[in-house]
């Protein structure tokens, strides 16, 4: 399995910034760590395994909270997210859509909602909001007028399409009598059942078709574009590294060195990454970074 160097490298940065202010730093890592460790930390092996372990399990929540916090240009992505969906619902929670009239599946890699916008002027903001829906299912629209939930996951296709599909029966369940209670079914859309997860909320349709919302957002995936380190600037690198020192500091001895490190993320790190992504011209603060850990 291929080692990964860049990412070994942020942790022996963010193990340095321990050196020094704690008694219990570890050293730094001289091998570098698989990818297969990183997608699975449990798998560490080693003498140093808990070590790695701890490391690998830290990076990428810290990272994440990196992203979303200083919001990089590299992270940013835009997506049309297709036809309007319809769900079922979890009775014991508030219905997710309350007064909005659309309710869309985000992509696999959304992170954070930066904005609905519209596909021909990005400039535009449009109302939107991400919330969690529990245990939902898609819903469609049948051809004998009723409308069916998913009972399990598929994709679209001739043979499952309810009712006229021969499979139809394996994936799909009555879900009232009413089709306007589901969405067109489509071929090549991949269908859950049974999911929790987050949908965009609108009362706008923004793409250049007029029937899908078109939105800016932050993307992750392990492995992707906002996982790589090659495509980090000096700043958001400066401010990954403390908050990923901040979360290795042990917790039993020497607990200021958290609070330092999270003061020196909150108080420089993080500013200076705000600033440079902002501005292309920008100049680092004179003061360096141990000196927030004194103000």
């Amino acid at each position: 399995m291929a080692t990964n160097a860049a990412k070994t490298h942020m942790i022996n940065l963010a193990l340095l910034k321990l050196v020094g202010v704690t008694s219990s730093a570890q050293p730094m890592l001289k091998t570098d760590i698989d990818d297969s460790v990183f997608a699975s930390p449990t798998t560490a092996s080693g003498a140093n395994k808990d070590d790695v372990m701890l490391y690998c399990t830290r990076y990428p929540d810290c990272l994440k909270r990196a992203l979303i916090d200083i919001r990089p240009k590299f992270a940013r992505r835009y997506a049309d997210l297709g036809l309007p969906i319809s769900i079922t619902e979890d009775k014991s929670i508030l219905y997710p859509r309350a007064d909005w009239v659309y309710m869309f599946d985000l992509p696999s890699n959304f992170l954070d909602l930066i904005g609905q916008t519209s596909q021909g002027c990005k400039t535009d903001r449009i109302e939107a909001e991400v919330r969690t829906a529990h245990s939902f299912a898609h819903v469609v629209k049948g051809s004998d007028g009723q409308a069916y939930y998913c009972s399990a996951a598929v994709t679209g296709a001739a043979d499952n399409t309810p009712i006229t599909g021969a499979s139809y029966a394996t994936y799909w369940t009555l879900f009232s009598t009413d089709d306007d209670d589901g969405m067109d079914f489509e071929t090549g859309k991949a269908y859950k059942a049974s999911q929790t997860g987050r949908i965009l909320l609108s009362n706008e349709l923004s793409n250049a078709d007029g029937d899908a919302a078109y939105i800016e957002y932050l993307a992750y995936a392990q492995d992707g574009v906002s996982d790589k380190p090659a495509y980090y600037d000096q700043h958001f690198i400066e401010a990954f590294v403390t908050l990923l020192a901040e979360s290795m500091a042990p917790w039993s001895t020497e607990q200021g060195v958290r609070q330092m490190l999270i003061q020196e993320y909150e108080r420089l790190a993080r500013p200076a990454a705000l600033a440079s992504d902002s501005r292309p011209d920008y100049e680092p603060p004179e003061n360096p970074w141990l000196d927030a850990r004194n103000v």
